[in-house]
């Protein structure tokens, strides 16, 4: 089970707070140069990946998993790509 986590996070840029969830998560996490901005985040015993999706979803960004790595960025940068790979399977 995933363990719950508490998150007190304030004013700090969103590649910031994406590196912090690498680190207690221990997830090889890129972030695309499109993020950027500040957040903040306060929440109390909550599973890591609850807690890396609210500040996906608060901030408009979305994952992109590949293999063990994560990929960050934008939501319209993430579709793209996934538009892209479809092109090639075509």
């Amino acid at each position: 089970a995933d363990a719950l986590v508490s998150i007190d996070l304030q004013n700090v840029s969103l590649p910031e707070a994406l590196h912090y969830f690498s680190q207690f998560t221990h997830m090889n996490v890129v972030v695309s140069p499109a993020v950027r901005g500040k957040t903040s985040l306060y929440l109390k015993n909550v599973s890591a990946d609850h807690a890396l999706d609210f500040l996906l979803q608060t901030n408009n960004l979305a994952k992109q998993r590949v293999g063990n790595v994560v990929f960050i960025s934008t939501r319209n940068e993430v579709l793209q790509n996934k538009e892209e790979e479809l092109k090639w399977l075509e």
